[in-house]
């Protein structure tokens, strides 16, 4: 996942210097955090906003009405 990761990091920096960011999206919830180990520090320092996509697991914390 390394490899995939500094690719998508790489294309974030890239699209930055561009045109400013001023939020990324990605998939974010207890059991996918991987943006946590790469992404949002970059984010951070370069101020750009975090939304995440999908926080509750995909409805894995719903019951059944």
């Amino acid at each position: 996942m390394g490899d995939e990761w500094s690719r998508v990091l790489s294309s974030i920096q890239k699209a930055h210097q561009i045109c400013p960011l001023s939020a990324l999206q990605s998939e974010y919830s207890l059991w996918w955090c991987e943006p946590e180990k790469e992404i949002l520090g970059f984010l951070e320092k370069e101020k750009i906003g975090f939304v995440a996509f999908s926080p509750l697991g995909q409805g894995v914390f719903k019951r059944e009405i």
